[in-house]
């Protein structure tokens, strides 16, 4: 799972796939996500939507920072 693999302090066997796994989600889902429009949403969806688009953001920020090792 790819939130082990972020917690754990010891690295174990299979973490760089799940995080790769994780990263490359979180690219896809914040290349989708700059595609769309903000359409008049409630107010309780449109918290839903940006609360969503700030985790997405931030993985895939991180994602950009990771060193590239394997």
């Amino acid at each position: 799972c790819g939130s082990r693999s972020i917690q754990s302090e010891v690295s174990f066997e299979g973490a760089y796939g799940n995080l790769k796994r994780l990263y490359d989600k979180a690219a896809k889902m914040y290349h989708q996500l700059k595609k769309c429009e903000s359409r008049k949403l409630s107010p309780s969806k449109k918290r839903c939507k940006d609360i969503k688009r700030l985790l997405v953001s931030f993985m895939y920020l991180q994602s950009l920072l990771q060193p590239k090792s394997r």
